[in-house]
Parts: structure tokens; sequence; C-alpha cells
């Protein structure tokens, strides 16, 4: 059985809302605390009116009750099942932690299991901080609906890039990615999509202004919209999973302290981040570095100047992102703007500076100046890098992750051939930096996919979205 909660309800429609269930049937009962307004029982269901304006309904799977549920999303003006046909939310989750990725999530569902999820879901609480367990057993109910009524599209902005560049910037652009992924599955113009307002920036502004869409920004929407509570039960799920899993290592372990949830309000981490520095001084590759608090543990001073990722896409000749939005995923190439000679280039060479450094140069034979930014463009045109490499260089590949530069955050494609040289990578591939796939040639899409290889003669280039050739 599960229940229902409505929030924000308007002053105006708590006696409407009242009269509605005295007149099905409604027994009203004793209120439990000064919180509470009324309580009124209908069936195995108690409606219980908060001061605050939330109305709760305790468990049941009663079909009157349910009916009478789309009575009240009636009276409180939930006329969207009228108008469309599918619903976009998007939520994230881990901004405020210091450890792991950020995960943004993007849901797509069809109107016919609107409703149906609201009593799926049941009161779940979005607002508290809950182990994997938990999150996961709401996952699985939403999940029985199967992948091809409850779509959803997630990107995971990892430490590295957080530390680097403005935060409320990758939000904007990730989303666009996770938008224009949704929105292929669908006919626009049928589509409303909701967004919680993180201080949404002008680039994903400018984007939604180009589409046919209706798009609703909003502070705390998971209070009141299903698609954004969906996404952020995904967002999680996920979330939680990837912490529980860099800590079930033990060398992360700091015994006396034991597990940290990675909130900076927790005693628990701030400790364990002080022991950590003063045992090992360099913090592992999943704490953010740019955070206030890290610094002072280091005794960083100086202002944080953050870099723009949006800046980066003046340095696309192709695809723009009007035209990108409109094409079908995969079918692109990346043409980039080199910041030194002007030229365009749709390959690069990545250069090894030092043990923990790589460096992007451009290709032209005249120029060979440094690109930068280049991993934002690349996370958000593509989803594959195929690495095609000496086996006797797979360390190198090992390296780059480890220090979260490319190919960290997109999914590797492994033939068969490569599988058994991969297997050097199962170490790096466990931290969730990367994910694999093992994809027969016949499923693979070459245009959504860059090549990193260290050839410097490669047949077929045009079949692929972009090359980075790795240089000695």
């Amino acid at each position: 059985m599960v229940s229902r909660t409505w929030r924000n309800i308007p002053q105006e429609k708590v006696e409407e809302i009242k009269e509605l269930l005295l007149c099905n049937s409604g027994e009203k009962i004793d209120i439990k605390s000064d919180s509470e307004l009324w309580r009124i029982k209908i069936l195995n269901a108690i409606y219980i009116m908060y001061r605050s304006r939330t109305l709760y309904r305790t468990p049941s799977e009663e079909k009157f009750v349910i009916e009478l549920d789309k009575t009240v999303d009636n009276i409180l003006g939930n006329t969207d099942i009228i108008e469309y046909e599918y619903f976009i939310g998007l939520d994230e989750t881990g901004k405020g932690e210091v450890f792991g990725n950020i995960v943004l999530v993007g849901v797509l569902i069809p109107v016919e299991i609107k409703t149906e999820l609201y009593h799926v879901i049941g009161s779940a609480d979005t607002k508290s901080n809950h182990q994997y367990e938990y999150w996961q057993k709401i996952y699985d109910r939403i999940m029985m609906y199967g992948k091809d009524k409850v779509k959803y599209s997630a990107f995971e902005i990892y430490p590295a890039l957080i530390d680097e560049y403005n935060l409320n910037q990758l939000m904007d652009v990730f989303y666009t990615k996770i938008i224009i992924d949704l929105l292929r599955k669908v006919e626009i113009n049928k589509t409303k999509i909701i967004i919680d307002d993180y201080g949404v920036g002008e680039f994903l502004k400018g984007i939604l202004a180009k589409i046919n869409s209706n798009v609703v920004i909003e502070r705390q929407s998971e209070d009141k919209y299903i698609e954004t509570r969906l996404a952020s039960i995904i967002a999680k799920t996920i979330q939680t999973k990837r912490i529980r899993n860099i800590f079930s290592k033990k060398e992360y372990h700091i015994d006396e302290i034991g597990i940290p949830s990675g909130n900076l309000s927790d005693k628990k981490t701030i400790e364990w981040l002080r022991k950590w520095h003063e045992n090992y001084g360099e913090f592992p590759w999943f704490v953010r570095k740019s955070y206030k608090t890290v610094r002072e543990i280091e005794k960083i001073q100086g202002k944080l100047i953050k870099k723009s990722p949006t800046l980066c896409f003046d340095m696309v000749f192709k695809p723009d992102l009007k035209e990108f939005l409109n094409r079908q995923q995969g079918n692109h190439q990346l043409i980039v703007k080199c910041s030194h000679c002007g030229g365009t280039v749709s390959l690069l060479f990545l250069k090894s500076v030092d043990d923990k450094k790589f460096e992007y140069i451009c290709a032209l034979s005249d120029c060979g100046g440094k690109v930068d930014c280049l991993e934002i463009l690349l996370l958000f045109y593509f989803d594959y890098v195929l690495i095609d490499i000496d086996r006797k260089k797979i360390s190198i590949i090992s390296q780059l992750i480890r220090n979260q530069q490319f190919p960290a955050g997109l999914k590797l494609i492994i033939n068969n051939y490569a599988y058994k040289a991969m297997r050097e990578l199962e170490e790096i591939v466990k931290p969730d930096l990367i994910k694999y796939e093992i994809m027969n040639d016949e499923r693979f899409n070459y245009n959504n996919t860059i090549l990193l290889t260290d050839k410097q003669d490669i047949k077929n280039i045009k079949n692929f979205g972009f090359l980075i050739i790795l240089s000695n």
C-alpha cells in the first residue's frame, strides 16, 4: 500500500478539499497534534491536513480512495494530464557534499502513468539523507513500469570538473545535454518540462527558448511536481551507491572515525578530512578540493577563480547548438576552432606534460598550440570513447582516468579483441569514474563516439565524431 502527499496547498482550497472528503462518506476524527487542522477517515485511509497546508493520506489501495485522490488533483489545478502527453522532470543531488560526483537526472514519463506514480513513490522523503538501500527500494518500484515507460538520462559531474569550472554553469551545460537526449524520444510540443531551479543560467535559458515546449523553472519543485521528485529519487539512488562504493574500499577507512557522509554538517566528514590530510597529505580523487573547508584544511589562501564552461562553446565550428538540437543523436562530427591559429580541426593530439597532466595540442602542422577546455565539449557532444592503442600503452589510459582527465566521465567501448588488455583497467573502473561496455560492431554508433588512438594513419576517420591521437 502507498500513501499520498500534497504540499503548498492554497489556503482557499483547504476547505474545498475538506468538503469533498466529507461528501464522499468521510468521517471527521480527532486530530493527534496541534500541527494538524483536521483528520478525515474514508474506508481504511485517513486524510490529514496540516497547518503548513500539507495534506497527507495514509497508505491505501482502495480504488475509491485512489479515484478520490484524482479529484483532489483536479481541485489543485493539476490539468497537465489533459494538456500534455509527456512530462520531463530534472533535479540533481550531491551539490552540497564534499565527496564524489554531483548527479544530474532527467526523467521522461507518459501521461498515462503519471497519477499511478504518485501512489508508487508515496511519501518518499527526498529532503532528508538516507542510505542507498532506502533509495534503491523506491527506485525498484518506479522501474517496475519498465524502461519503455520511465525513461531517464543521467550525467555525473565528477570532482575535477567541479574544482575547475563554475558549478551552476556546468549544470546548465549538462542539463542541456540531458534535455536534448530526452526530447529526441518525444514530440516536443506535447511535452512539459519541469526544472528544479538551482539558479538556472543564460546558457540553458537560451536553449529552452528555442524549444517549442512548456517549461517551468521552480525552486523546491519536488514538493509540487511528481516529475522532479522522480528525478530526485533516481539521482539519490545513483549518488548514494557511488559513495557506498567509494567507502567499501579499506584504503579510505580511518578506523576511529567510521564512514563519513560527505555532508559538511556531518562532524565525521570534517574529522575524516582533517585526519586524512594529517596522515596522507594529498586528498584522493573523490574529494572536492575547491570547497572552502578543504582549502582551509590545506591552508590554501587567496581567491578561487573558476573557468566558465559555457565559453567553451565559442570554440565549436560545427555543429552549433541549434543544429545539434535538431539532429538525430550521434549524427554529427565535432569540428573545433583553435584559439592560436584560427584553424578548424576534427582531431587533436594528446600530449603528456608530466605524471599528472596531459594537454590537447592543435593537429595543424604550422600551429601546435595548446587547446583548452576541450573536455567540456567532448562530454557534452559524445557518450562513448573507443580506445585503440598498443597494449603496452594501456597504463597511460589508466593514468588519465585516475587524474580525472579524458576519458573520465564517458563510457568506454571495448571490443572482444581489446578485452584482455582492459583487465589492467579494472582497478580504476571501480571508482565509477568510467563505465565500460562490450559492444558488437552492428550495435555500435561511431558518430556518437570519440576515437583515442596511437596510430597516425587512420582509415574511415569520418565515421567517428572526433579523433584524438596519443602523442609521444
